[in-house]
């Protein structure tokens, strides 16, 4: 849309547009929307940064600051400089232990891999560290039992009546994922995948996987 209003402006103030003053004329979207202009202006994929990432799983797992998966969602996602986002270099400080400098604030402090502006793209090292944050919490002791009881109210471990439904699997998504729907085919390959597996709980963190660190999770929806 940014793009459409640029070139309407172009076109109406181009010295070689010969047309009444007291007549507007805009051209039809269809016009400029082609593939020689999306080329271009360009396009990108838009993707949330650490910030963003690290709130996100906490929200769904309900990560409260005294879980040691607390510690281990910054050490892989918000201290992690594949992920952006930069550092609050006005926040930063020091106060000095004994003889050696250390930060005071170590969510502002750059640290040794953010810069103050890190730009927010895809890579593999995001992808990696993505597919461990989600094993933290999957796996949690703290926080799988609560993203459960989400999704099945009253859960508790080691009940075959836990098995993933096509309601539940629609539920759990709905945690991810809270602008869109989860397409048919998808329920019933998770079907599938969940019924290969004989326990219940296991089924889910299979699930649950396949939802944590699918691409289109944790974009700017």
């Amino acid at each position: 849309m940014r793009s459409i209003r640029f070139l309407l402006l172009l076109v109406l103030s181009s010295p070689a547009c010969d047309m009444a003053r007291t007549r507007l004329v805009f051209m039809e979207p269809e016009s400029v929307v082609q593939s020689e202009k999306l080329e271009t202006f360009g396009q990108s994929l838009q993707l949330a940064d650490r910030s963003y990432v690290e709130s996100a799983l906490k929200d769904v797992f309900e990560v409260t600051p005294e879980f040691p998966e607390a510690k281990q969602l910054e050490d892989l996602i918000y201290f992690d400089g594949s992920f952006g986002g930069g550092c609050d270099l006005y926040g930063a400080s020091e106060v000095v232990s004994g003889t050696a400098a250390q930060a005071e604030f170590k969510r502002a402090s750059c640290g040794i891999k953010l810069s103050e502006s890190q730009p927010v793209t895809s890579s593999a090292q995001r992808m990696a560290q993505t597919v461990k944050a989600c094993d933290v919490l999957i796996y949690g002791a703290n926080t799988f039992p609560r993203v459960m009881a989400k999704v099945i109210p009253g859960w508790t471990a080691g009940r075959a009546a836990n098995r993933p439904t096509p309601e539940r699997l629609k539920v759990a998504y709905a945690l991810f994922d809270r602008t869109g729907l989860l397409p048919d085919t998808v329920i019933e390959k998770l079907m599938d995948l969940s019924n290969s597996v004989s326990d219940a709980d296991e089924a889910w963190r299979w699930v649950l996987k396949a939802y944590c660190e699918s691409p289109e999770f944790l974009q700017a929806w």
